[in-house]
């Protein structure tokens, strides 16, 4: 009867295997040698293979997905004011020279009571348009009055009948 395993310690699916696992181990050395050239190589790769390059991120992320954002948390909190800028050019286009610049002519004060709290963006829903930095309690009034300098009037009128 003869032997069906060749006479290497490997099966043919072991060896493939096994020769898989060396390749992988010397492609992460080479990377860690040459990061830049592998983050090029990256690049290229998924410019060229956009469909498989984002069903790859997003399997490794579901699948990572604590781990990141259990990461982004720490960063966050270790970067507040890169956070704040990130968010302020995002939701209001507003670099952070120029909300600097906004918080020097308002002496770092609300632009409505002059109240010298934290600060928030008062913007135009309708069109996005920044307007200017009011304390939480001015955008709120702001915003409850719908923006409207109407219904501000109204409720100065009345608030004046009890003086």
């Amino acid at each position: 009867m003869e032997n069906p395993k060749p006479n290497n310690l490997y099966g043919p699916g072991e060896q493939l295997l096994a020769e898989r696992v060396v390749k992988s181990e010397r492609h992460a050395a080479w990377r860690c040698a040459n990061p830049e050239k592998a983050k090029e190589n990256s690049r290229a790769w998924n410019k060229a293979h956009p469909a498989e390059a984002k069903a790859y991120n997003r399997s490794w992320n579901k699948k990572h997905r604590k781990e990141r954002n259990k990461r982004r948390r720490a960063w966050h909190a270790i970067n507040p004011e890169k956070t704040r800028e990130y968010n302020h050019k995002r939701m209001y286009n507003l670099s952070a020279d120029t909300y600097r610049t906004m918080l020097q002519d308002q002496n770092n004060s609300c632009a409505s009571c002059g109240e010298s709290k934290k600060l928030q963006i008062d913007h135009d829903h309708e069109t996005g348009q920044v307007r200017g930095l009011l304390c939480g309690d001015c955008n709120v009034a702001a915003g409850r009055l719908k923006d409207s300098s109407k219904l501000a009037h109204k409720l100065i009128k009345y608030l004046r009948t009890f003086e």
